[in-house]
């Protein structure tokens, strides 16, 4: 039992110390290779360090049997844990990272050899009796081939949870409320090295704790909690690599996630240079910053050479959810939200499909128009290989729906390519090479130029700016005609009409050169994310 004053209102006024404590995991890194551990625990560590004689005051406390001060450093002070580290970090700073590690009161003898243990040991040792820093010896262990040190168990093999903190979570009763739920997650949280995609299994346990979440503990929940505890037990032991040769981390990024691949080998050639640059805008001198933290050599190493990473990065999964948004308030919601969109080769992104009403009208007109009828005939004598006829009866050209000499279908097409949110006005170009994939009659390109000229929307924009401002101007000015007072609502799909219309200059649309993926625009219908 420690006394442990309440400082709440001391500490408020404190300036904090901000000295650093070390990372639990830096600490265990600096083992490998070595096979004999001692461990030291100091006795009491803060009182072990005088309080200077002005604050002595400051420490003041009262009981029932009267007014007393501390003259050593109490628990409870917010710059207890920063002082002694200090202390710690000078009284041992010639063989920190050497043979010693130390977190406040604990440290850590280790060796390779018992005969470099016994140097390493007496060193240490002789220190802390010319410092008068005192240990518990009931908490000490010495030459040992396995200890266990910071809730973990250190041996030559590596490192692996402390088994007596593990029981601790296994033992573990499901919460009942957010406060519970978060000390879980912390204790487990430490040990998540151990846990592949910890992350992943915790989500639903994370979500508890979203601001403004009723707490609702369902089977997702229950089955994360479980899984946790199951992964924890069945924990593996993590080797130290030895790195005497050196570590080379091939690294990669994509808007789907991270890759790397145990160094910084970069597919961008610019920053070999960075160091060297005169001028540097603000982002670049924040990079800049925190490359001083490290001693490191930046190599430029080509995309097409960094295959392994570059795989990593752009691995494609399973579709993980669908959706069907028949709104334009939907997506601003979701594009308030950050949301991103993984793309793989057989995923799509943003894909408009034809209404099933609108493809038997298409079906059922051909049926009733004389040019079509004669192309049908050509297609089952085997005399026409352009055009194919589908299982369901639809005459297609290629891949396009042929449409028959119907109007009122023209004009729906149309309709919905030109007016519809996420294509916001196009140019009569732009408007075929987007419809040319899917559709197909005789006079589609005259007929598109057509409908285009008489969009009365169109004709309100002008042509003083150079042509990309200009497209941009002009679909800005038609989204504030189309929607009036929320036209900034609107925005998102002015960004994906843009990037996802042709664009002579690269001979596809933007989306599709930047995602490798397949961005299909079938008109007509629902969006599907």
């Amino acid at each position: 039992m420690r006394l442990c004053i309440d400082y709440r209102q001391l500490n408020r006024i404190t300036i904090k110390n901000k000295y650093p404590l070390p990372r639990i995991d830096d600490l265990l890194d600096q083992l490998k290779g070595a096979t004999v551990f001692s461990k030291i625990d100091l006795r009491s560590g803060y009182w072990q360090l005088r309080i200077e004689e002005g604050s002595i005051s400051k420490t003041a406390f009262r009981t029932r049997y009267g007014h007393y001060e501390f003259v050593v450093m109490p628990f409870g002070l917010t710059n207890a844990p920063a002082a002694f580290m200090s202390l710690m970090n000078k009284t041992l700073q010639p063989f920190l990272d050497q043979f010693v590690i130390v977190f406040i009161d604990d440290i850590l003898i280790y060796s390779r050899s018992p005969k470099e243990h016994e140097q390493h040991l007496w060193t240490v040792l002789q220190i802390l009796r010319e410092k008068q820093l005192y240990a518990k010896f009931s908490k000490c262990e010495f030459w040992m081939e396995e200890i266990a040190f910071l809730g973990h168990v250190v041996s030559k093999e590596g490192v692996q949870p402390d088994p007596a903190k593990v029981r601790a979570i296994l033992e573990w009763e499901p919460p009942k409320n957010v406060s519970e739920v978060r000390s879980f997650l912390g204790l487990a949280g430490y040990y998540r090295r151990f846990v592949k995609d910890f992350s992943v299994v915790a989500k639903p346990l994370t979500n508890l704790l979203k601001k403004n979440t009723p707490f609702n503990w369902n089977d997702r929940c229950a089955q994360s909690f479980e899984e946790l505890k199951r992964r924890l037990t069945s924990a593996p032991i993590l080797a130290l690599p030895s790195g005497d040769g050196g570590y080379v981390v091939y690294t990669d990024a994509s808007r789907q996630g991270l890759g790397c691949f145990d160094a910084a080998w970069e597919d961008h050639k610019s920053l070999k240079y960075i160091p060297t640059q005169k001028e540097l805008n603000l982002r670049q001198r924040r990079w800049i910053e925190l490359l001083k933290d490290y001693d490191c050599t930046i190599d430029y190493h080509p995309g097409k050479a960094n295959i392994v990473a570059d795989a990593l990065s752009r691995k494609t999964v399973d579709q993980l959810a669908g959706m069907i948004c028949y709104n334009v308030e939907y997506l601003t919601a979701l594009r308030a939200m950050d949301v991103h969109f993984s793309v793989g080769g057989d995923l799509l992104l943003a894909t408009m499909q034809v209404k099933p009403s609108l493809k038997d009208k298409i079906k059922d007109a051909q049926d009733k128009d004389p040019y079509l009828q004669k192309i049908k005939t050509k297609v089952q004598e085997g005399k026409n290989d352009q055009f194919v006829i589908q299982n369901d009866g639809m005459l297609m050209n290629g891949k396009r729906m042929c449409v028959p000499n119907v109007e009122e279908l023209r004009t729906e097409i149309m309709h919905e390519a030109h007016y519809a949110p996420y294509a916001m006005h196009p140019g009569s170009t732009k408007m075929y090479r987007d419809l040319r994939p899917y559709y197909w009659w005789p006079t589609m390109k005259k007929d598109v130029a057509e409908f285009v000229a008489k969009c009365l929307t169109c004709q309100q924009t002008d042509g003083q700016s150079e042509r990309t401002i200009q497209t941009l101007e002009d679909m800005m000015r038609a989204c504030v005609i189309e929607f009036r007072g929320n036209w900034d609502d609107h925005l998102p799909l002015i960004e994906f009409a843009y990037n996802n219309s042709f664009h002579s200059s690269i001979g596809m649309a933007h989306m599709k050169l930047y995602t490798e993926g397949n961005v299909e625009v079938q008109s007509v219908g629902t969006l599907r994310d």
